[in-house]
Order: structure tokens, then sequence, then C-alpha cells
């Protein structure tokens, strides 16, 4: 839970991901939303080296 909390206070993000959670399920363990938010972060680095390799490409052409 400690991944979640920033000074004592859930994040924006948690919150955000605590609110998602609890519309698919109705009983949200913090494991359960450690483990989404973890999914969540490796997708945006998916999308990122995406994007990336994206960019460099259309560089390369110009």
């Amino acid at each position: 839970m400690e991944c979640v909390r920033i000074n004592g206070r859930v994040t924006k993000k948690g919150k955000r991901n605590r609110a998602m959670l609890k519309k698919e399920c109705k009983y949200i363990s913090p494991a359960e939303l450690v483990s989404y938010m973890e999914k969540q972060k490796s997708l945006l680095r998916k999308l990122e080296s995406d994007f990336m390799e994206d960019r460099s490409m259309k560089k390369q052409d110009v």
C-alpha cells in the first residue's frame, strides 16, 4: 500500500484507479489495487516506447 500513498495520502492516480476498480469489482484489497496500478504503468511504458519508435522512424524518413 506504500506505493499508493505519498506523505500518508492517497495520490490522484490512486483515487482514479480505485474508482475504476470499484466499478468493475465491488471490493478492492490493497494487493489488487497495487497490481492494477503496476499493469497500467507497464501499458504506459509500452505505449511510450512505441511512440518513440514511430517518432524516430518519421525523423529518419525526413
